[in-house]
Parts: C-alpha cells; sequence; structure tokens
C-alpha cells in the first residue's frame, strides 16, 4: 500500500462519475472494524475514520469501465428479462446475475466486498442497493438468507426501485400526487359503478311490465287476464267490449312507451361508445405525450452528462498545463 494511494480517496476527492449511460449516482458508505480499516487502500475520512465509501449507480447499457472504483454498484436499468447489477472490482465491473454462457440462468450467490467476505451485497426498500453484514442477511427478521445457497435477485431489484424509483428515491411531493391521482381513479370507478346500478333499478320496473304483457298476449292479439274474465261475466256484453278495449289501449300505450325506452336505451349506448372511445384516443395521446417527454428528459440528461464529460477532461488538461507550466 503506497503512501500515494493512502493520500487519496475517488469517493472524497473526485467528482462524481459522469457518463452518457449515467442516469443516476448517489454516494453511500458502512462502517467498518478498525482491523478492516488498516488494510483499506485509500485515504480515510479524517471525520469518519471508520466509513467505507462506495457509489451507488444506476444508467442504460452495461457500465463503461472508464467509471467506478472497487466496491461501486451499478444497476442497468434497460427492459431485459431482469435487471441486471454489476459490481466494480480491481480491474472492470463484473455481473451478479448474467451469465453469457447461461443467460437464462435465474439464481446467483451474492458478491461479497472487495475488503471483506463479511459483507454481501443484496437490497431493501429502506436503504436500497447496499453492502450488509452477514449478521443482518442472516437474520430471519430482516432477510433470511442462507450466503451458502443461489437466489433469483429480480424481486429484489424491483423492490428496491419500487421504493426508491429507477432515478433515486420517491419524493413526497410525488408521492402525494400519485396518492391522489389513485383516488380520483378510484372516485371515477365508484361512480361509473353507482350509475350503473342506478340504470338498473330504473329499467327493473320497465322490463318487469314488458315482460307481464308479453306473457298475457297470445296469437290473437291479446289474452284476457282471469280478473277481466270475471268481469264480463257479471256485466253486460257491451260493457266488457269497452273495458276490454281501454285495457288493450292502455297496454298498447305501455308497449309504446317500452318501445321508445329501448331506442333511448340504444341512444345512450351509443353515446357512452362514443364517450368511451374518445377517452382511449385521449389516453393515446397522454401515452404518446409522456413517452416524448420521457425521451427529451433523457436526451437533456445524456447531453449534460456529456458536457460534464468535457468539462472534466478540460479541467484535468488545464491542471496538466499548470504542471508542465510549473
Amino acid at each position: 500500500m503506497s503512501h500515494r494511494a493512502q493520500q487519496h480517496n475517488p469517493w472524497l476527492d473526485n467528482p462524481k462519475p459522469a457518463h452518457p449511460s449515467i442516469q443516476y449516482v448517489t454516494r453511500k458508505y458502512f462502517v467498518a472494524s478498525q482491523n478492516l480499516v488498516k488494510s483499506y487502500h485509500y485515504r480515510l475520512d479524517a471525520e469518519h475514520v471508520s466509513r467505507i465509501y462506495f457509489h451507488d449507480i444506476r444508467g442504460w447499457g452495461p457500465p463503461s469501465n472508464e467509471f467506478g472504483f472497487q466496491g461501486d454498484i451499478y444497476l442497468d436499468l434497460t427492459p431485459h428479462i431482469s435487471y441486471i447489477l454489476y459490481v466494480r472490482e480491481k480491474g472492470e465491473w463484473e455481473a451478479c446475475n448474467f451469465w453469457e454462457e447461461e443467460p437464462l440462468k435465474k439464481r446467483f450467490r451474492l458478491p461479497s466486498h472487495f475488503l471483506t467476505a463479511t459483507r454481501y451485497l443484496w437490497g431493501s426498500g429502506n436503504k436500497g442497493l447496499y453492502w450488509y453484514e452477514k449478521g443482518s442477511l442472516a437474520d430471519s427478521r430482516r432477510f433470511g438468507l442462507d450466503l451458502s445457497k443461489s437466489y433469483d435477485f429480480k424481486e429484489m431489484i424491483e423492490e428496491v426501485l419500487a421504493a426508491n424509483g429507477p432515478l433515486g428515491r420517491i419524493t413526497e411531493a410525488n408521492k402525494e400526487r400519485m396518492r391522489k391521482e389513485v383516488e380520483r381513479r378510484q372516485r371515477l370507478k365508484y361512480s361509473e359503478e353507482a350509475s350503473t346500478r342506478k340504470r338498473k333499478r330504473l329499467e327493473a320496473p320497465i322490463i318487469s311490465s314488458v315482460q307481464n304483457l308479453r306473457r298475457r298476449r297470445i296469437s290473437d292479439n291479446f289474452e284476457m287476464s282471469e280478473d277481466i274474465i270475471d268481469l264480463t261475466l257479471e256485466l253486460p256484453v257491451k260493457a266488457s267490449r269497452v273495458r276490454m278495449e281501454s285495457k288493450v289501449k292502455n297496454e298498447d300505450g305501455l308497449l309504446r312507451k317500452v318501445e321508445n325506452f329501448d331506442g333511448a336505451q340504444v341512444n345512450l349506448k351509443n353515446e357512452i361508445d362514443i364517450w368511451k372511445r374518445k377517452a382511449s384516443e385521449a389516453l393515446q395521446r397522454e401515452k404518446e405525450a409522456l413517452i416524448a417527454h420521457q425521451e427529451m428528459t433523457f436526451l437533456l440528461k445524456k447531453a449534460t452528462a456529456e458536457k460534464l464529460v468535457v468539462e472534466t477532461d478540460l479541467q484535468h488538461l488545464k491542471y496538466k498545463l499548470r504542471n508542465m507550466g510549473n
């Protein structure tokens, strides 16, 4: 371990990694024992001598070997069958949950930190991706992992992204916005269900009347009910005929009302179909606008990252020129 290496700490002295593929970087640390700190390759933090730092990086595509130091973590956000997690070793990045020789392999051993075999890479909704102690991972109240076995990283990574989001922890403002959106959609759903129930209640007596009328009709234009038959036996034939004709007219009027209701129901259904089609078109336009916004955001972040890379290179060049002048 050289004296020069001890005077440098890339996580404290260098700017955050900058590359077109990088979308998110945060610096994290874990507290190490005194014996472990003695074997550390880099300068220690003067105020917190037990801290071992590392970067949690997320981006599109495999990580470039142009950035990263031992112990750094990189999560490829590209939509694969599963997200791919990388750990920076001494010379290059190594995938933790993907083998080119066996790409459909799903279960893998947890990687250990380069300084010690007592800390392993795993993730949770609380800390995100982190180098956890062996005891914490084995604790049944927390993770309950057997480090001699292999595990599927997919659910763990999805839990991390659900709690923190692909580009970092979700802000309280965004949480409140999402909560209000969920409530709004629930109100729309309940309103539509209530409207359907009300329509069925209004339709029920009319449908029942139509069914009763149809049961009373026969092939010779109408069917006399028992009460009409009793009445015709007691009254003169003429009075009976008048009553019968009045009854038939009433029934015909009710049938016309039912037919009008059926027509109105068809019109209502057509209007609902038109509304649904317009809503679907509006939703499609909203999705297209969201995709366009995401693409513009990605291009802007990419341009910003490229600008930062150029500025960093320019600073290094100026530093070299100053040293050459001296």
